[in-house]
């Protein structure tokens, strides 16, 4: 930044006389368009730094500049020769041509220079004389007069006066004349010298004007200016002489507004008050952090310029080729300049305070632009609490973070519950220490109390299975132990509770015919459900078997004399004897599940084939079926044995959320759930999203099978507002074969008439399907599962379960919502 100094009034005088001959060139440097940088004499680390060093009196204000001297100036025409004592007196009044005076508001030294003065051509004594001037507006007043007796004589006496001679130099004795003693406002130094002698006066006009606010400049354009003189000679001769000067321009920069902004005589509004220049860049400069940058830098920039402006500096002639473009050129400068900087300081923004808060005690107050930035600047948080268990299944722990309030301007340091599942090593949690108890016993026992209360219930009396459902009830819940001990009697009950149970019954009647027609009852054998019952003709030949159950008779395919029958329902077996040996012979083929229980046997004829997949791999919980052990049978009359192959489920087998109270438990898929805290007195509906908009469908009790899917809800609900309703529960897809759990519910005293799953098939030729399936079994709880399987071309596929029912003689079906399949 340039710094300016004040010149004095009498370096001035000192130069008016050359100064016309130098070129005027603006050295002032504002600030770059990019960001402002705080010069180091602005910096608060450096000495005499601050504000307060923009005092107004070390800047620019109250001078002129000149253009006076050498043929510019303009002088007025010589004195006659003296009509009463023929003294040729050499009389001019010089002022410059054009001045240019800058305007303060408060210096005394916005003035022009004007000159006056006679000298003798004879040997005559010249007493008195006096000079005045009188121009013809109140816009400027006259100063002092200074009166010149020269010492010696000089040879150019007009080029003093007119500018071509340094006056500055002459040999000279200088008075302050104060005229208005005199008569007549006369001014004397030439007198009693009785000798011929050189007289000159000087004094100053001044601008008393106010300073043009809009164009930031005046031009007075041709003054009238009057020199007259009287003279004593022997005696006072009153005479008096007018000349006039004119053709002479004054032009008046104001810069009043820059110098009262700089000398904090004015003030700006700005940030809701009113501000001085110091206390304002105080205001900024201690508080920089609480404005928005943009109006910062902005402010700084305008201020650079503020103080850095010289107007002299920027008075360029030899660019603008005259004074009066050139004045243009300075005013417009100091205006725009002037206003840059009530617009800056006008448009200091300040940030935003955001609070931060914790426990409703303030803990910092920061200003930014925004919640962002805010942030950027928080408090340390809390630190979080240490992780503590809170169950068997996972440990809790308070984080906390900022959260903002509706008033957007305030962070409120919340402590959030977190929960996470435990990570169990070695029976021990690895993040919070927790103990954890081996159920794996205790959850093999309920793996398989859940299968058998969802398929069993034709194998038992209904009296034995009455009283195993009350044994297990209690641990089909999600149960709290406090030690291992309690683990191992749960297992325990749940164990012991087998020995309630009591295999149903089943009769076989065996009969035996002969070729001739007659059949005799061989055997009656009653056996429990499962159990083998074995069957000898005790004959040579057997030419076929049969079965009748329920008045319906199947073939059986097999020449032996001697089967084993897996007794599952009341049967008559039937086998055909003969003398003669049959043509065809058979293969026995039995079919084993895990741990070698027989789950089918099926004959085949020698020379033919047969794909074990006709026989479905029984469902062990904990474990996969891979298949069989054969994929295909050649019989050739021997027996055959087919084994399932198992492997063990992953660990982390795929589990639902069952959310109901408040509560959140998981179980396996299609494993028993019983609402041990519900209100049996109450109606329940399960439901797909956690705000109870997606209903599946209603519960008819309290209890229901575990679906396909990650979370379901279980709400309360109206009785009155429950309809009939269906929905898919959960589903799954494994290839080209898609499963979907369904479940439906029905109100009192309506009566089932059919349900299933609609589907329409779309193809990309644009042909498209439709099917109807019904359901043909289900559980009591109103739940089966669905499955579909396609071919490998590509489809879309859309699924939607029906309900049709009467209640009150009116038949009618309802939906649920539709799930879509992409098969490619």
């Amino acid at each position: 930044m340039k710094k300016m100094f004040k010149k004095s009034i009498a370096m001035l005088i000192a130069v008016l006389m050359v100064i016309s001959a130098m070129p005027f060139t603006a050295i002032t440097a504002f600030a770059a368009d990019t960001d402002y940088v705080v010069p180091a004499s602005l910096s608060a680390d450096t000495a005499n730094a601050k504000p307060q060093e923009f005092n107004a009196t070390a800047y620019f204000g109250g001078q002129i500049i000149p253009n006076f001297g050498g043929n510019l100036a303009y002088c007025s025409d010589r004195f006659s020769l003296d009509e009463d004592t023929g003294n040729y007196l050499g009389k001019k009044m010089c002022v410059p041509r054009n001045t240019v005076m800058v305007y303060n508001g408060v210096s005394n030294a916005t003035y022009m220079p004007v000159y006056a003065g006679f000298y003798t051509t004879t040997d005559k004594n010249v007493q008195m004389c006096y000079v005045t001037l009188n121009w013809q507006t109140n816009t400027f007043n006259i100063g002092e007069w200074y009166g010149y007796k020269m010492v010696s004589s000089i040879n150019n006496k007009e080029g003093i006066i007119n500018g071509s001679v340094d006056f500055s130099t002459v040999d000279k004795e200088e008075k302050l004349l104060n005229y208005a003693s005199h008569d007549d406002n006369r001014v004397s130094y030439c007198t009693n010298d009785h000798v011929s002698g050189d007289c000159y006066w000087r004094t100053q006009m001044y601008y008393s004007g106010t300073g043009n606010t809009t164009d930031f400049y005046e031009k007075f354009t041709n003054p009238i200016f009057q020199y007259g003189h009287r003279n004593e000679y022997w005696g006072w001769k009153n005479r008096t002489v007018n000349k006039t000067v004119s053709n002479t321009n004054i032009y008046v920069l104001n810069y009043q507004p820059i110098y009262s902004v700089l000398s904090n005589s004015a003030k700006v509004n700005a940030l809701g008050g009113n501000y001085t220049y110091k206390d304002l860049y105080n205001e900024v400069w201690n508080n920089q952090q609480h404005y928005t940058a943009a109006s910062v830098n902005a402010y700084y920039k305008a201020v650079a310029e503020l103080v850095a402006l010289d107007p002299q500096s920027i008075f360029d002639v030899a660019t603008d080729n005259t004074v009066e473009s050139a004045t243009q050129t300075a005013a417009r400068k100091i205006k725009e300049v002037y206003n840059n900087y009530i617009s800056a300081a006008q448009s200091l923004t300040q940030k935003t305070k955001y609070t931060f808060v914790r426990n409703g005690a303030t803990v910092k107050e920061v200003y930014a632009e925004s919640k962002e930035e805010a942030l950027a600047q928080a408090p340390t948080l809390t630190a979080n609490t240490e992780k503590v268990p809170a169950d068997k299944t996972r440990h809790t722990w308070k984080e906390y973070s900022w959260s903002t309030t509706a008033t957007n301007y305030t962070f409120t340091e919340v402590g959030t519950d977190k929960f996470e599942q435990h990570n169990i090593e070695h029976g021990k949690c690895t993040i919070c220490g927790y103990s954890a108890l081996d159920l794996t016993a205790y959850d093999a026992a309920r793996a398989v109390l859940f299968d058998r209360l969802l398929h069993d219930t034709d194998k038992y009396t209904e009296e034995s299975f009455a009283k195993y459902q009350d044994a297990v009830r209690p641990y089909t819940g999600e149960q709290s132990f406090n030690s291992q001990d309690e683990v191992n009697a749960a297992t325990y009950a749940i164990v012991s509770a087998d020995n309630l149970l009591q295999k149903r019954s089943v009769t076989i009647k065996f009969v035996v015919e002969k070729e001739d027609g007659t059949s005799f009852t061989k055997d009656s054998k009653t056996a429990d459900w499962g159990h083998s019952v074995n069957l000898d003709t005790q004959s040579n030949y057997v030419s076929k078997w049969t079965i009748t159950v329920n008045g319906v008779t199947s073939k059986m395919y097999s020449n032996a004399t001697f089967i084993e029958h897996v007794a599952t329902e009341d049967a008559t077996i039937t086998a055909y004897v003969t003398d003669e040996k049959p043509d065809t012979k058979y293969s026995k083929v039995t079919f084993y599940g895990k741990n070698n229980a027989i789950v089918a046997i099926k004959y085949v004829a020698a020379g033919t084939s047969y794909s074990t997949s006709g026989v479905d791999v029984p469902v062990i919980p904990f474990y996969d079926a891979s298949g069989w052990d054969r994929d295909t049978i050649v019989a050739d009359g021997s027996d055959f044995t087919v084994k399932a192959t198992y492997t063990a489920k992953a660990v982390n087998e795929n589990k639902c959320n069952v959310h109901f109270n408040g509560t959140d438990k998981q179980y396996a898929y299609d494993s028993y759930v019983y609402l041990f805290n519900a209100d049996k007195s109450k109606k329940y509906a399960m439901y797909a999203d956690a705000e109870g908009n997606e209903l599946i469908t209603y519960l008819g009790g309290v209890d229901f099978s575990v679906p396909r899917r990650d979370d379901i809800y279980i709400k309360e609900v109206n009785a009155n507002e429950m309809k009939a309703a269906i929905g898919f529960s959960g589903s799954y897809q494994q290839g080209l074969k898609s499963s979907f759990n369904v479940k439906f519910w029905l109100p009192e005293d309506a009566t089932l008439i059919e349900t299933g799953v609609d589907l329409v098939a779309k193809f990309p030729d644009g042909t498209v399907k439709r099917a109807h399936d019904r359901a043909t079994k289900f559980n009591a709880r109103n739940e089966y599962t669905y499955t579909a399987s396609f071919g490998d071309s590509k489809k879309t596929v859309e699924f939607k379960p029906y309900l049709t029912y009467k209640k009150d003689g009116v038949k009618t079906t309802v939906y649920g919502t539709s799930q879509t399949v992409e098969f490619n």
